[in-house]
């Protein structure tokens, strides 16, 4: 009823606040969130462990919060938007960047969408589209790329030209090499 309400009146509603299953209007009158979608999934708004996750190390003075949320090449689960949304939400309420170790194009996006702060790595999945320069420059958004740790994670049919450079060597352990 109260969105029909909504709705015949004309004016949106302007939601400003989510706390576990409740979502709070400019106004604060509380609904229950019953959206199951991509924020909310079985985690809700603002969940303590979360919350005091990002409190506790705001509390040690860090300089920002970095998440993991790539899955390592299939041998991790992805760390999920329920839990990433609340750290970028809390870490901003404590004045906090946030660092967000990526691989997928399509999660970067999502991230800056939420608004994260760091893309920290190369998207290597796809090349980077407009969408996406788009949100990098409207967040501001720092990105590190990476330039060589794909190179460590193949194994080689030959051995590669640059194990016998004479600058490489210089430096390189015998040992390993």
């Amino acid at each position: 009823p109260v969105l029909e309400q909504v709705a015949k009146a004309g004016k949106p509603l302007m939601i400003v606040a989510g706390h576990m299953q409740y979502l709070f209007d400019e106004t604060g009158r509380r609904y229950l969130d019953l959206f199951a979608g991509i924020v909310t999934v079985s985690c809700g708004h603002a969940h303590p462990k979360v919350v005091k996750a990002v409190q506790e190390q705001a509390a040690l003075k860090v300089d920002l919060i970095k998440i993991w949320v790539d899955d390592r090449d299939g041998k991790y689960k992805k760390m999920p938007p329920e839990i990433y949304t609340p750290v970028i939400d809390e870490a901003h309420k404590a004045k906090l960047r946030v660092a967000a170790h990526i691989f997928y194009l399509d999660d970067a996006k999502r991230l800056l969408a939420l608004g994260a702060d760091v893309i920290a790595h190369s998207v290597r999945d796809k090349p980077i589209d407009e969408g996406f320069i788009a949100l990098m420059k409207r967040q501001n958004a720092v990105y590190i790329p990476t330039l060589t740790r794909e190179l460590s994670t193949f194994a080689y049919a030959s051995v590669p030209s640059f194990f016998t450079d004479p600058f490489f060597l210089r430096e390189a352990d015998a040992t390993v090499v």
